[in-house]
Order: C-alpha cells, then sequence, then structure tokens
C-alpha cells in the first residue's frame, strides 16, 4: 500500500487510489480467470506488472541551484516575485 500511494498517486483524496486499487483487483481477478486454482500475490516488486511505471518520483529537487529553474514563481501587481 506504501509503494501505491507513494509511487502511484499524487492528491491529499482518495480517489486515485481507489483507481488505482480497482486497477490492481481487475488485473488480477482477470489472471484467476485466465488459470484457475491460482494464487495472485501484489508484492512490491510486482506492481509495476498491475500499475505499470511508476508515475511520481520521491526523490527530494536538486539542492544545488541551477540558473534559470525557479522553485515557485508569483506574480502580483507589485511584480513578479521568484522563490528559489
Amino acid at each position: 500500500m506504501q509503494h501505491i500511494v507513494t509511487d502511484y498517486t499524487r492528491e491529499a483524496g482518495v480517489r486515485n487510489l481507489e483507481r488505482q486499487l480497482a486497477t490492481i483487483c481487475r488485473k488480477a481477478a482477470r489472471r484467476v480467470l485466465e488459470k484457475p486454482n491460482t494464487r495472485v500475490r501484489i508484492t512490491a516488486n510486482k506492481l509495476e506488472q498491475y500499475l505499470g511505471a511508476p508515475r511520481y518520483s520521491n526523490t527530494p529537487p536538486l539542492q544545488r541551484m541551477q540558473v534559470g529553474a525557479a522553485m515557485g514563481l508569483a506574480v502580483t501587481e507589485n511584480g513578479v516575485f521568484c522563490y528559489l
């Protein structure tokens, strides 16, 4: 569950988490129907077979400063502000 939440969802709610779990359940049910009397065990290693490549990465942003890379940008009536 931890890998699904961190690698395949990026929202505060559970809507996308529910979709990912439904995808896993449908694919597992299909495998059971194709080969009766089989067990389906979903581990972190097999998760990519069911959901594809991870959509999100937990790696922190680059620690060094890069020219032209802004972490945030705000446009107000006083001007444009760039947060690094």
